[in-house]
């Protein structure tokens, strides 16, 4: 009987409305973020050491996919004050992503930090007992 009264308030209350549970995936928020993860991704990818810098890189690739993630599990949250908490958890993931590239930005202009391809040729030579 509950069941029934339930199913009959959301046909005859236009107000109500259930969201589809993959419904994140049409917000422009939810997509950008996605685009972020696969950015962050390729640039570790491409211009960190995947062993000197194997923290920086798994911290990089966790934040840019915990941005994605917290629009997905908090769309799926029975409220919206908990959906909130989510999206807040998602702009701190992106905050976080922002300053640790910030960060190796200011690295990379003071000459603090080397390429790959320093890092192979450092390799090279030592390898080579130089």
């Amino acid at each position: 009987m509950q069941y029934l009264i339930s199913v009959l308030f959301i046909h005859i209350n236009p107000c109500y409305h259930v969201p589809h549970p993959q419904g994140y995936k049409q917000l422009l928020t939810w997509e950008q973020a996605g685009e972020i993860y696969h950015l962050a991704k390729e640039f570790s990818d491409l211009h960190l050491d995947p062993y000197r810098d194997s923290r920086l890189v798994g911290h990089i690739n966790d934040s840019g996919r915990s941005v994605q993630r917290n629009i997905e599990e908090g769309y799926k949250r029975n409220n919206t004050s908990d959906y909130l908490a989510f999206l807040r958890f998602s702009h701190a993931s992106n905050e976080e992503l922002k300053r640790d590239l910030e960060e190796l930005k200011r690295e990379l202009e003071e000459n603090q930090r080397w390429d790959k391809e320093d890092i192979r040729k450092y390799k090279d030579a030592d390898k080579e007992g130089r």
